[in-house]
């Protein structure tokens, strides 16, 4: 399911040029970063959550890969969006981190994985970084 909703998302980005393309799979990786300390957060039951500061930092630390890659290319955005399906399989049976539903963490990593494939695949030609374009 995961593939297939990353083949949407390329579906819905590609028409669009390079550039486009490359600032919303970089939106999309700090979304996805954000994810876990929101699982963190909701389980935290009253107490305070399990993993709440490690879900931040990975996930501000996402935010800054996403701000890389779009400054510098795809190589790096696909890069994150690898590591953000490791940090995906880390969740799986609450290995590490804030507990996630049951599927969500294998989802995310075959989605993950596309994204980073296609980023790959599209190389510097297609997606330019923004470096390049404005300065």
């Amino acid at each position: 399911m995961g593939a297939g909703l990353a083949a949407a998302t390329i579906a819905v980005l590609s028409p669009l040029p390079g550039p486009i393309q490359l600032a919303g799979l970089a939106i999309l990786l700090g979304v996805a970063g954000g994810v876990y300390p929101g699982f963190a957060a909701s389980a935290g039951n009253g107490q305070a959550p399990r993993g709440l500061t490690l879900e931040w930092v990975v996930a501000v630390s996402f935010a800054v890969v996403a701000l890389a890659g779009l400054a510098y290319g795809p190589v790096i955005l696909a890069a994150g969006w690898t590591l953000h399906a490791v940090w995906d399989a880390a969740h799986h049976r609450e290995r590490l981190g804030a507990p996630a539903p049951e599927s969500y963490p294998w989802l995310c990593l075959s989605y993950d994985l596309v994204i980073a494939g296609y980023l790959v695949w599209g190389g510097r030609a297609a997606f330019p970084p923004l470096s390049g374009i404005v300065g």
